[in-house]
C-alpha cells in the first residue's frame, strides 16, 4: 500500500462519515439559563480523530466520556488509539515510520466565567487541561539506520475546543487543538537497511533511553452523540446549579457577617480600651498635680516657720595631761689610755634596753591622763620616777663602753 492509496482511503471514509451525518441545521449557540440537567449515556459519550495523524498514514480514533452526568460537570476520561504496522511494500523502504499506541487520558475543561468583561466570542472557547499515561511500539528509520521497541510514556495535555455544528438529530461536531509533551523510557534495537539482501540486519541489542517527547499534536474533530453539545456542558456550577448558588450566597453572607460582627466587637473592644485609657491618663495628670501642689505648700511652710535659737552647750573637753619625755641621764665615758700591754678583753654580758615608744596624746585614755596627774601630784619637784635607775642606767652603759674599747684594742 502506497502513499496515495492511504489518502484514497482517507479522503473515502471522510466522505462516509459526512454522508452519514444527518444534514447541518444550525450552529452551536451557547447557553447561559441557570439549571441542572440529567446527562444520558449518549450525551456523556463523544468520538475523536486526529487528522494530524491521517496526515501521517496513522489511522486513529479516540473515544471520552463524562466522569458526571450533570452538566456542570468538568472531568472526563479518554482512550486513544492509533495503528500504523508493516505496511506491505516490494521493496523495503529507506523511510520506516511504524507505530502502535495506546493512551489514557484524564481531563478537566473550563471556560470564562460570566460577567460583564467577558464576551460571548470568548464564552464559546472550552479549555481544557490533563495527564495522560500512553504505551507505544515502533519502528522508526528516517535515515541509514532506525529503531525498533517499546516505550512508555507520561506527561500533561492542554487544549482548546471550539464549536462547530449541531446536526438535525441532536449530534453535534466541534474542532479541537491541542498538544501533549512529557517524559519517555524506550527499550529499543538498532538496525540498518541492506539493499544487497533487501533486509535490515540488527546492529545493537537491548539500549534504553529516558528522554523528553512530544507524543502528540492534535489537529482534531470530535463527535458528539446525544442531544447536549459542548456549550451546554462542562459549565461552572455556580451558573449551572441555582441551589448550589444559593446555598453559596448563603455561605457567603454567613461569612460575611461573621466578619461584620467580629470587626464590631473588635471596635467595641478598642472603644473600650481607648475610653480607659483616656480616663487612667486623665485621672493620673490630676493625682501628680494634686501631689506637686502638696510638695509645693509644704516647702512654702518649711520656709515660712520661725528658726529656733541654738543651744549654747559647751563642747565636754576632757583634761589633757602633757607627757613629756623621761630624759635618761647621759654618761660621759672617757676613754683610758694604757700602756701597751696586750691585755685580752674582758667579756661582759650585754644587756639589751629597748627604747620606751612614746605614747600620743591622742591614744591616751581618760585613766591614762588621770594616772599621769596623780603621778605628777606625788612628785612636785619635776624628780624622775625611774631615778632609782638612772645609776643601773649609767652602769650598764659603761660596761657597753669598756666592752667597745676592748674590742678596738
Amino acid at each position: 500500500m502506497n502513499v496515495k492509496s492511504i489518502y484514497k482511503h482517507v479522503v473515502l471514509i471522510m466522505l462516509v462519515l459526512l454522508l452519514a451525518m444527518p444534514r447541518v441545521v444550525m450552529s452551536q449557540v451557547m447557553e447561559f439559563k441557570r439549571g441542572v440537567d440529567t446527562l444520558s449515556i449518549a450525551d456523556r459519550i463523544a468520538l475523536r480523530s486526529n487528522i494530524v495523524d491521517w496526515a501521517l498514514t496513522t489511522p486513529n480514533i479516540g473515544v471520552e466520556f463524562d466522569v458526571r452526568n450533570t452538566n456542570w460537570n468538568r472531568w472526563s476520561v479518554g482512550l486513544n488509539f492509533k495503528y500504523n504496522w508493516q505496511a506491505k511494500h516490494t521493496y523495503n523502504p529507506g523511510v520506516v515510520y511504524n507505530i502502535a499506541e495506546t493512551k489514557l487520558e484524564v481531563r478537566n475543561y473550563w471556560r470564562y466565567k460570566q460577567n460583564a468583561k467577558v464576551t460571548y466570542k470568548k464564552r464559546t472557547y472550552t479549555f481544557y487541561r490533563g495527564l495522560y499515561l500512553a504505551y507505544d511500539k515502533f519502528s522508526l528509520m528516517l535515515s541509514g539506520s532506525g529503531s525498533q521497541g517499546k516505550a512508555i510514556s507520561g506527561g500533561v495535555s492542554l487544549g482548546v475546543i471550539k464549536p462547530f455544528y449541531n446536526f438535525k438529530n441532536g449530534n453535534s461536531m466541534d474542532f479541537e487543538l491541542g498538544a501533549s509533551a512529557g517524559i519517555c523510557y524506550a527499550k529499543y534495537d538498532k538496525y540498518r537497511l541492506d539493499r544487497e539482501s533487501n533486509c535490515y540486519p540488527v546492529t545493537e541489542v537491548g539500549k534504553t533511553a529516558i528522554l523528553p517527547m512530544v507524543n502528540d499534536i492534535r489537529v482534531s474533530l470530535v463527535y458528539r452523540f446525544g442531544n447536549y453539545p459542548i456549550t451546554k456542558k462542562y459549565r461552572w456550577r455556580i451558573e449551572a446549579d441555582g441551589d448550589y448558588y444559593q446555598r453559596l450566597i448563603i455561605e457567603r453572607d454567613s461569612i460575611e457577617q461573621a466578619n461584620e460582627s467580629k470587626i464590631i466587637e473588635t471596635n467595641n473592644n478598642n472603644s473600650i480600651i481607648n475610653e480607659f485609657s483616656a480616663a487612667y491618663d486623665s485621672l493620673l495628670v490630676i493625682v501628680m498635680k494634686q501631689e506637686a501642689e502638696k510638695q509645693k505648700q509644704e516647702a512654702l511652710k518649711r520656709n515660712a516657720a520661725p528658726k529656733a535659737p541654738a543651744a549654747n552647750v559647751k563642747p565636754t573637753t576632757k583634761d589633757t595631761v602633757e607627757a613629756k619625755p623621761v630624759a635618761q641621764d647621759s654618761v660621759e665615758v672617757k676613754p683610758i689610755q694604757h700602756d701597751t700591754v696586750a691585755v685580752e678583753p674582758v667579756k661582759h654580758d650585754t644587756v639589751v634596753v629597748e627604747p620606751v615608744a612614746p605614747v600620743s596624746e591622742e591614744s591616751k585614755t581618760e585613766d591614762e591622763s588621770v594616772n599621769e596627774a596623780k603621778s605628777a601630784e606625788d612628785n612636785p619637784e619635776g624628780s624622775n620616777p625611774a631615778g632609782g635607775n638612772q645609776d643601773n642606767d649609767a652602769v650598764v652603759s659603761d660596761e657597753d663602753n669598756n666592752g667597745k674599747e676592748a674590742k678596738d684594742e
